[in-house]
């Protein structure tokens, strides 16, 4: 008995403590998920309120948030923001108009955090009221503030990824137009000088790629060297999660296509030359990566970056055997076949 006793007790108190543990669990779980669910009180004040705490909790997570993973969080805050969106009508006599475009800008912002962590599809027609709502934002400040800043610079990542040619060219235009006639400040020369730089790289279809740069090793090397291939030009980053996924695809299409004529030119921004070297070596990437600036500390290829009006990586450019350009926004795994490069290369090259 007594022996009986010795296995029994540490037993009943392991069970114990366990099913404590797993009741301490579950109140924790249920408090996150009420901390994220609309209040009661689903009148237009009641939920900016909430939006505002919804994104402090993005910007700064504490308490129970901390025992959510950070992908969790930034799912279930996006989430949040989004469904208390729809409940905020365009006009009320609740708020006043700057409360208005503040519950808009959460709306926005929010939208491509969604389109970021894949938790929306970027539709023609999701496109479309992001559109409509950057321009509601947009339409009447009277001077560029952070947030005028940020919802310009988002609209314009939206566009590069998900958006037409017509439409981004269209909505360039309108935010030119719109500073044009309303800041003169030196934030907003700059966003023009940007847009400006935007509307040159979405214009160069149809036309010749002017690139003269230097690779890894060196050496001086120029788009036209390569007449008589078809060229693919990535802007690319080592620490961009959808440039490294698409590499293993990229690999396998230049293995099957460059004897056929087909070629690769790769820009790397944001690294040092040695950190790219290193990076290739290790990846076996054999087609061609520039170095700009052989002597950078940190972007050896920022001149490139800034030359070609890069807002999202990764940015490419297809060239024919002229070097003209066929398209932009080419990718190796695009659902697009129209803007899948395999598929054009099966075309062009087969």
């Amino acid at each position: 008995m007594k022996k009986l006793k010795m296995f029994v007790v540490p037993l009943l108190l392991l069970s114990l403590v366990s099913f404590g543990w797993l009741i301490n669990e579950l109140r924790i779980k249920q408090q996150q998920v009420a901390y994220y669910r609309l209040p009661a009180d689903t009148s237009p004040r009641s939920l900016l309120g909430f939006m505002r705490k919804m994104d402090g909790s993005a910007e700064s997570p504490t308490g129970i948030l901390q025992r959510f993973s950070i992908d969790d969080n930034k799912h279930a805050i996006c989430k949040a923001v989004l469904e208390a969106s729809k409940h905020i009508p365009v006009s009320s006599a609740d708020l006043n108009r700057e409360e208005i475009r503040e519950a808009l800008f959460y709306k926005i912002k929010y939208t491509v955090k969604g389109l970021e962590q894949g938790h929306a599809s970027g539709t023609h027609a999701e496109i479309a009221a992001f559109e409509a709502d950057a321009k509601d934002f947009l339409s009447d400040f009277k001077k560029l503030s952070s947030r005028e800043l940020m919802v310009a610079s988002l609209s314009l990542m939206v566009f590069e990824v998900k958006g037409n040619l017509s439409q981004n060219l269209t909505f360039l235009q309108w935010l030119d137009d719109r500073l044009s006639v309303g800041d003169e400040t030196p934030e907003a020369a700059l966003l023009k000088n940007r847009i400006q730089r935007i509307q040159y790289r979405w214009q160069l279809i149809d036309k010749q790629l002017e690139l003269v740069s230097a690779n890894l090793s060196g050496e001086p090397f120029d788009i036209q060297s390569l007449r008589g291939k078809v060229v693919y030009v990535e802007f690319w980053s080592t620490g961009c999660p959808a440039c490294i996924a698409e590499l293993p695809a990229l690999q396998r299409i230049y293995q099957n296509y460059q004897a056929k004529g087909f070629e690769i030119v790769a820009i790397c921004v944001g690294s040092e030359p040695e950190r790219i070297r290193r990076f290739v070596q290790g990846r076996n990437l054999p087609w061609v990566q520039l170095c700009h600036d052989p002597t950078a500390s940190k972007d050896c290829n920022w001149e490139l970056f800034h030359q070609f009006g890069v807002e999202a990586l990764p940015t490419t450019f297809l060239l024919d055997a002229s070097g003209t350009v066929l398209a932009q926004g080419v990718r190796p795994l695009h659902q697009d076949s129209n803007r899948n490069l395999e598929s054009i290369l099966m075309k062009l090259l087969p």
